[in-house]
């Protein structure tokens, strides 16, 4: 830049001088698009380090999704350089909800001689478990007399598993005796 100034008789004189302008350092972070709520703690990383990360859900250099909840949640980072020049920058992550289990249509009482039934539950694709399961089906006979916790576990396509149960009571057969 260039600064002139003249004085009150006309006499005038200049002086240069350059100015250099620094950005502030360049910030890159480490992808994480998206993460399930279940996905535990997120270790949040950029460079150059040395920075700080913030916003909700951060607890230092990790991210936490059960925090947050489910949505778009935005991630910054601001660090500086050797000269002081400071930069912030961000970046979003998406917390996932786990896939909804039904168990519509599920038989919740049953006579322990009652024939083997189908067990439905969707979304599709999980597995059945517990006492008396058999792939997708359930059988009295080999289960406990009582309550049955009865598992279903899915995983969906972004990879978050969800787990959920109900429950089939298998009743005795009544004592019977003739005089």
């Amino acid at each position: 830049f260039t600064y002139t100034y003249t004085d009150p008789l006309g006499c005038s004189n200049s002086t240069k001088d350059t100015i250099t302008l620094i950005n502030g350092p360049s910030i890159s972070f480490q992808t994480i698009d998206s993460i399930c709520i279940t996905g535990g703690l997120v270790t949040l990383a950029a460079t150059p380090t040395g920075g700080t990360f913030s916003g909700n859900g951060v607890l230092g250099t990790t991210f936490d999704p059960q925090l947050v909840g489910i949505g778009l949640h935005t991630i910054y980072y601001t660090v500086s350089n050797y000269l002081g020049c400071v930069n912030m920058d961000s970046m979003q992550i998406r917390v996932l909800p786990l896939p909804a289990i039904n168990f519509n249509g599920n038989t919740t009482q049953l006579c322990v001689d009652a024939s083997t039934i189908n067990l439905l539950a969707s979304p599709a694709g999980g597995t059945f478990s517990g006492a008396g399961v058999l792939g997708n089906t359930f059988t009295p006979n080999t289960s406990l007399i009582g309550n049955n916790t009865i598992y279903y576990s899915v995983t969906d396509i972004n990879g978050c598993n969800n787990i959920d149960s109900f429950i089939i009571t298998v009743n005795p057969l009544p004592n019977v005796s003739w005089n």
